[in-house]
């Protein structure tokens, strides 16, 4: 359940002068803002409004946007809404940022090692494959699974097949990371040999998804 909407801030300015109380004719106020922003989970995510305000010294009355004369309301906004108020406020967007980046950066990663191990492999290396790119006889919805290498020779490597097929690759990965590849009999039947060029032409049509390595 994702929990998200708008609240509001007050941040307390300082004593100005320049207009009139229209109750009580004082002409000494406090200054405040109202910082308005978006939030998912509370956290602040990105700024919506910025207005200003004042509260008479003596009687207390606020006086809130179209309210203030227009330089003393910017003059308001200009001295609250800083780097140091505001800038909290995005605190969810630079998260959500560098998430971003962060995800990025391990997928590329994780892409660069998939080139690799294909280019070397190793015994108990973990494939997950799409086998409709490599068979068409394969099931077209259920087309994703695992292979993991059996034997290494000079030309090519001996492989195990998986016997469970999913219908997204985030099968395929969270049965590797769950450790249900380790499962008697999750691996059957004959292995299957294949070269070092078939490997390579399987990784470049995507047949081969990734490759994990302990």
């Amino acid at each position: 359940m994702i929990i998200f909407g708008t609240k509001s801030k007050v941040v307390q300015g300082h004593h100005v002068q320049g207009a009139e109380c229209p109750d009580c004719g004082n002409r000494q106020f406090s200054s405040f803002g109202l910082l308005k922003y978006f939030h998912i989970f509370w956290i602040p995510f990105i700024p919506t409004s910025r207005e200003a305000g004042m509260q008479c010294a003596h009687c207390k009355k606020m006086l809130v946007g179209k309210e203030l004369p227009k330089p003393l309301k910017r003059d308001i906004k200009k001295a609250i809404f800083n780097g140091k108020n505001t800038a909290p406020m995005f605190a969810g967007l630079i998260l959500f940022s560098a998430l971003v980046v962060m995800i990025g950066i391990s997928g590329e990663q994780r892409e660069s090692n998939t080139d690799s191990y294909v280019e070397s492999p190793e015994i108990g290396d973990l494939y997950v494959v799409n086998f409709y790119k490599i068979s068409e006889s394969a099931n077209s919805e259920y087309k994703y699974g695992v292979m993991r290498v059996r034997q290494t020779f000079e030309d090519g490597v001996e492989m195990d097949i998986g016997g469970y097929s999913y219908n997204r690759s985030s099968g395929s990965d969270r049965a590797i990371r769950k450790g249900e590849v380790s499962e008697s009999g999750y691996f059957e039947g004959e292995p299957v040999y294949l070269t070092g060029d078939q490997l390579a032409s399987f990784r470049e049509s995507r047949a081969i998804l990734s490759v994990s390595r302990d």
